[in-house]
């Protein structure tokens, strides 16, 4: 279940490349708790029009949203989010250094009663 979407700002330096990074953030979550490998889904979106702090050339943002099945303790979910970032700030090493960028992870709930999911095939 879990579902990550990584939305940055197209000013970035470190244009990520999706099967690297999401092997690393789903290796990540793995390690973090009880999160099954086999159900976890990442897409990546890049944000051509935004505006970040004054609008000037140097400000820029990356975004990761964490969508899980709720029941997972606060202090779990606290603890997921820090490493998230940290995974963030490492992969954008050019970006860190060179601009001013806001990096964010949000971690939300999803209600298991509200989520419908249907696999064909093998996953």
């Amino acid at each position: 279940m879990p579902h990550f979407i990584l939305e940055y700002s197209n000013n970035v330096c470190d244009k990520p490349t999706a099967g690297e990074f999401f092997s690393k953030l789903h290796t990540l979550l793995g390690s973090l708790g009880p999160f099954q490998l086999s159900a976890m889904k990442s897409r990546i979106v890049k944000r051509k029009e935004y505006c970040v702090s004054d609008g000037t050339k140097n400000q820029a943002f990356v975004h990761l949203e964490l969508s899980i099945l709720s029941g997972r303790d606060e202090e779990t979910k606290a603890r997921v989010s820090k490493r998230l970032l940290q995974l963030l700030r490492d992969h954008f090493p050019e970006t860190a250094e060179t601009m001013n960028c806001s990096f964010s992870v949000e971690v939300r709930d999803i209600e298991s009663s509200s989520y419908s999911k249907e696999s064909s095939g093998e996953l």
